[in-house]
């Protein structure tokens, strides 16, 4: 009977995954979306080039401001949405890797024939322009990080005000739910005021971001960010702690009831040791037919996701300069978790600044514009 329950339940866990991939099909109208990138004004090729990129959940409209005020200094001003933000960037089998998006950086500065940028990144943004420097660190005179710092995972460690903070990037690991409280029960509208207290976008701006969070597409590709990159980090280890404890229980029950009759406890154990095994087989094999149909693709199974969770985790050293601003009311990287990342000043080896932005949350750029622009436009003049 038990056996029976566990199975079914694995089984309408696979469902459940099965049904959260077909809904980015459903509503396919709502995903004509305009291009929102911004282009810059400045032509002169000479001028210095200062590369955008957004984060969640938000689009390139987030830095109309910024872009302005960057191109007023006579700055080249590029605002990018990140894969995935466009029905025109969507990626079939699911990429949302860090170590992808930075590829992106690399092949736009290609196209427009750019050698060198300075790097501005919000939230997801900030983790793309953090894996494009770790990679490729030639290319860049500068890196501005606002709202997700470096070194992340000594936050977690040594901040566990952070871990409380990060609850929706648990709740992003599961099928349906997270599409549906987006979709119909403000879910964006919701983060925005937690992770910014008392601050209230302009409506035209918010209506761009439901307008896209809204196209099943961009919304399946958004919590691909999380499932990506952070389902290696949660998932594979909960399913492997599952499977080790129910075996390390029966090893213990059978020690502790010897006389037990052999036959009768060997035969359900062994069931169930079988019902597990194949729980965990068909996840594998419901990936490997369809890289979207778990929060991780058949990739990570080969490690790739390991190695880029190293990547950005830990890597040897910063080699660009780099400008970090928080938000000292931040409801959901909290500014304690900015000090602890940037506290070790020899792991950026070209030197680092970190600014706490006060009466400001997580869209530090949209609730104090004009220091963020102070900031960011001396950091770029004193690498340029």
């Amino acid at each position: 009977m038990r056996a029976s329950i566990a199975l079914a339940a694995l089984l309408g866990l696979v469902l459940l995954y099965w049904i959260d991939v077909h809904m980015a099909s459903w509503n396919p109208e709502r995903c004509d979306l305009p291009a929102r990138d911004l282009q810059p004004v400045n032509h002169n090729l000479s001028a210095p080039a200062v590369l955008l990129l957004h984060g969640f959940p938000d689009n390139p409209q987030t830095f109309v401001g910024l872009h302005a005020t960057l191109q007023q200094q006579g700055f080249r001003v590029y605002a990018l949405t990140l894969r995935g933000y466009h029905r025109s960037t969507l990626q079939p089998q699911q990429d949302y890797f860090a170590v992808s998006l930075a590829q992106d950086i690399f092949d736009f500065m290609k196209l427009q024939n750019l050698t060198k940028a300075h790097l501005v990144g919000h939230d997801w943004g900030s983790v793309a322009v953090q894996a494009a420097s770790a990679l490729q660190p030639q290319l860049f005179q500068s890196v501005t990080v606002m709202a997700v710092p470096h070194n992340m995972l000594k936050a977690f460690l040594f901040n566990p005000q952070q871990l409380a903070l990060s609850w929706y990037m648990l709740f992003f690991q599961l099928p349906v739910l997270p599409k549906l409280w987006i979709s119909h029960f403000h879910g964006i509208e919701f983060l925005w005021h937690t992770w910014s207290p008392g601050f209230t976008p302009t409506e035209e701006h918010l209506w761009s971001v439901l307008e896209d969070m809204h196209c099943p597409l961009v919304l399946h590709a958004a919590l691909g960010y999380y499932r990506e990159n952070l389902g290696c980090a949660l998932l594979l280890p909960g399913i492997a702690c599952i499977v080790l404890c129910f075996v390390l229980s029966k090893a213990v029950l059978r020690c502790a009831r010897p006389t037990a009759p052999a036959k009768k406890s060997s035969g359900s154990g062994d069931r169930l040791l079988l019902l597990w095994a194949a729980a965990v087989l068909l996840l594998v094999l419901a990936t490997q037919m369809n890289q979207a149909v778990v929060p991780y693709p058949a990739s990570l199974l080969l490690g790739q996701a390991v190695h880029e969770t190293r990547l950005m985790a830990w890597p040897e050293s910063v080699q660009c300069p780099v400008l970090a601003i928080a938000g000292e009311r931040d409801g959901c990287i909290s500014p304690a978790s900015f000090e602890i990342a940037m506290q070790d000043r020899s792991f950026f080896t070209k030197g680092s600044k970190l600014v706490i932005v006060p009466e400001a949350g997580h869209f530090i750029h949209l609730e104090q514009p004009h220091l963020v622009a102070t900031e960011i436009i001396a950091w770029i003049l004193q690498h340029s």
